[in-house]
């Protein structure tokens, strides 16, 4: 029986931690950054404590998905994107509201709505994917 994952499977889990590391980083270190590029007005400005909250956990996910891809097995991988693909996937959805609701929201989170959306549909995808093939070892 072959568990191993599969290429698409591998991107998604890599860019499941790659991107939370970036803006770990971001948060820990360029915190001007983050409240003038990442997150602009007309939203409001993060805390600097929130943001070290918050890249605490983008380094968990990080280490997360570090670690189901040095496991290479579709047991582990499931596991890890039934939290980061549903965690995507309701940000996008706020992300609406929050359009439609004064202020609105600057250009930049419509680009993190555009790949959230690809980022799910490649993720079901993969899940399809990856299941069919456990399915038929």
């Amino acid at each position: 029986m072959n568990k191993s994952l599969l290429p698409l499977t591998k991107f998604i889990i890599a860019m499941s931690a790659i991107v939370p590391f970036v803006f770990a980083l971001a948060q820990l270190f360029a915190p001007g950054l983050v409240n003038s590029f990442l997150w602009p007005p007309p939203l409001e400005p993060i805390p600097a404590v929130f943001l070290r909250y918050t890249a605490a956990a983008y380094l968990a996910l990080t280490l997360g998905g570090a670690y189901t891809l040095s496991q290479n097995d579709w047991s582990t991988a499931r596991g890890f994107l039934a939290f980061a693909g549903p965690y995507v996937a309701i940000a996008i959805p706020v992300s609406l509201v929050s359009a439609v609701t004064p202020p609105g929201v600057p250009l930049i989170l419509w680009l993190y709505v555009f790949l959230a959306i690809i980022y799910v549909a490649l993720s079901l995808v993969a899940w399809r994917q990856q299941s069919a093939r456990a399915s038929a070892a």
